[in-house]
């Protein structure tokens, strides 16, 4: 008889607490039944944000121009720089962001090294102004794989300026920047051998286009460079102007496509 008087009080006393006078449960405890439930909540978005796996990256365009002046007022320097932004909020993004931000300060670091130059050429009279047109192109952004080309074109005078190409290969789920070796199988030998293979094919095609010692350059400097990116169907090799051949034969290219056998770590 005892026990059961005490679990009546018990049942009691639970009410008064959960319920007030109207049978409605009072504002305290539901603030604690809502902050239970938006835990839970928090909890499974944390784990599906944990979960997601990245296999293309949007990307918006971030462009800026920069001009520079003599002590008359008279625009000596000129570029304008674009690069690219991934959007979204993950930290392998965020990295490759801050890889970009970086390249563009250590443009801009060489770009005004010759703002001397071209302030002293400007008051000899009429002198062209130095400039820079920088852009970039994606190559790649499937499978969670990204590959950007930069390009610029760097003008101090004379018959044309000087074209140059720079291209980096990432991991969106980790932001890391791929190598070579990431990417093909083997050992740097077997690497570079399958690079200069197919930059022999491409120049015995053609002697006459490249200088004679073409496939020695690439013999020598195959693989080294971070000089590939990735394309639809096949990873590309280049070689920036005067490298391999005169001016008028510009950026040379050879590639490799992602069918060839026992040659690829990744499946593009």
């Amino acid at each position: 008889m005892q026990r059961k008087k005490l679990f009546a009080l018990y049942a009691v006393l639970s009410s008064l607490v959960f319920t007030n006078a109207s049978g409605s449960i009072p504002a305290h405890a539901a603030q604690i039944n809502q902050a239970v439930a938006v835990s839970s909540v928090s909890n499974d978005v944390t784990t599906a944000k944990e979960e997601v796996t990245l296999t293309k990256a949007t990307i918006k365009k971030y462009s800026k121009k920069y001009t520079y002046k003599n002590k008359n007022k008279k625009v000596v320097m000129e570029a304008v720089y674009n690069r690219p932004v991934l959007k979204g909020n993950f930290d392998s993004l965020k990295k490759i962001n801050k890889f970009y931000e970086k390249q563009e300060k250590e443009w801009l670091r060489s770009f005004e090294n010759y703002l001397d130059d071209a302030k002293e050429f400007s008051e000899e009279g009429d002198f062209p102004i130095y400039n820079d047109n920088v852009s970039y192109e994606v190559t790649y952004n499937q499978k969670g794989y990204l590959s950007i080309v930069t390009s610029g074109y760097f003008y101090t005078g004379g018959a044309h300026g000087t074209p140059y190409t720079d291209a980096h290969t990432f991991d969106l789920n980790t932001g890391k920047e791929l190598k070579l070796t990431d990417i093909m199988k083997g050992s740097d030998k077997t690497i570079k051998n399958k690079i200069y293979k197919a930059f022999e094919k491409k120049i015995k095609a053609n002697k006459e286009a490249y200088f004679s010692d073409a496939l020695k350059t690439v013999k020598e400097t195959a693989g080294k460079k971070s000089n590939f990116y990735l394309k639809k169907g096949k990873i590309c090799f280049y070689y920036d102007v005067y490298a391999l051949a005169p001016y008028a034969a510009g950026m040379v290219e050879a590639s490799i496509p992602f069918t060839s056998k026992d040659t690829f770590k990744i499946a593009f």
